[in-house]
């Protein structure tokens, strides 16, 4: 079998469109040529829109987009580079002609002549400006948030808290990242928060659950959340937590003064001739107060006393004397005092 001889030249490989000259100046990513001392070899347009400087007042000079407080890293990228090896990308700081910083994401690779041996590096350089925008934004809103905001992870750590959730109980950040949440939660509630959590792992985008969280002190915060899983992989969930505590003890404070209040009408129906409650009484969430029929604000004791044959005495108790006179107090047990007013 003969061989075929070529009489033709091969056609090229790479069409003229595609050069290597006409990537790089179509490139929207920053692209700079640097040789082993730092001059610029080569600037493509994406790097003059990014930095301000143009072609001609770069090539051939020294690279000036290294802030001085990077001169450390960039020289340690020229080493490994001018070694034959590929930097991994690296989240930093450059300075445009303007002297204005901007955020950038570098990577830098060897460009081998024909021989093998490294001539210059090419560095490929994306703005990350908008995207630190964006975080710094984000960052403002989890900082300044009066709801406890947390990252965790399907593993049973917080990742990441707010200031108000560090607040809340009374630990720092870095306490409530270091230890198992579920310390945190109170043992009579672990078991159904993490049948809840599980529901995450197992599909659902969001879950709502109500539960208690022990502070640094001892006392109890029941909290509100709505938990959403991370997009699939990351193996998080982030969670918002709204702190219900002073709302559920006012709840509780009014189903009791309810309580007393229908206990003091069942006593006034079983009397003939006696005034009478409402039905139904409106009372004031934060003062106590209560709207008679003529849709005024009275004081419980003054409604209760034009309504029926009931009567207040009032007194103080232990609890008050101790809190509003502390000095008091234990020499007034210590004699067996009481204070009342019939």
């Amino acid at each position: 079998m003969s061989t075929a001889v070529l009489t033709q030249p091969l056609p090229t490989l790479v069409p003229p469109y595609l050069s290597t000259d006409v990537i790089l100046n179509a490139s929207p990513l920053a692209m700079i040529v640097l040789d082993k001392n730092g001059i610029v070899r080569l600037w493509n347009p994406a790097a003059e829109n990014l930095f301000g400087w143009s072609q001609d007042e770069v090539l051939g000079r020294y690279c000036p987009i290294v802030p001085e407080d990077r001169r450390i890293e960039f020289l340690e990228t020229q080493a490994r580079t001018f070694n034959g090896q590929r930097s991994p990308s690296i989240e930093t700081v450059r300075v445009r002609k303007d002297r204005m910083r901007v955020f950038v994401s570098s990577t830098t690779v060897p460009v081998r002549g024909e021989i093998g041996q490294v001539k210059v590096g090419l560095t490929i350089i994306t703005d990350l400006s908008d995207r630190m925008k964006v975080e710094r934004e984000r960052e403002c809103f989890f900082t300044l948030s009066n709801d406890l905001l947390c990252v965790a992870s399907v593993d049973g750590y917080f990742k990441k808290v707010n200031p108000a959730f560090a607040r809340a109980l009374q630990y720092s950040a870095q306490e409530l990242c270091s230890r198992p949440f579920a310390e945190f939660v109170h043992p009579e509630d672990r078991e159904f928060t993490f049948d809840e959590l599980n529901r995450l792992r197992f599909g659902e985008k969001t879950i709502v659950l109500e539960n208690r969280f022990r502070c640094k002190d001892g006392t109890i915060r029941h909290l509100n959340w709505v938990c959403q899983a991370a997009p699939k992989g990351e193996d998080l969930f982030y969670a918002a937590a709204r702190d219900t505590t002073e709302w559920m003890e006012i709840e509780a404070d009014r189903e009791k003064l309810a309580t007393q209040l229908s206990h003091a009408l069942t006593i006034s129906q079983a009397k003939p001739n006696t005034k009478t409650l409402d039905d139904i009484l409106h009372i004031c969430s934060g003062c106590r107060q209560i709207r008679d029929e003529r849709g005024q604000w009275t004081r419980m004791e003054a409604y209760i006393n034009d309504h029926t044959p009931s009567r207040f005495s009032h007194g103080i108790c232990e609890d008050c004397m101790s809190r509003l006179y502390p000095d008091f107090f234990p020499a007034s047990m210590e004699d067996g005092l009481t204070m009342g007013l019939s």
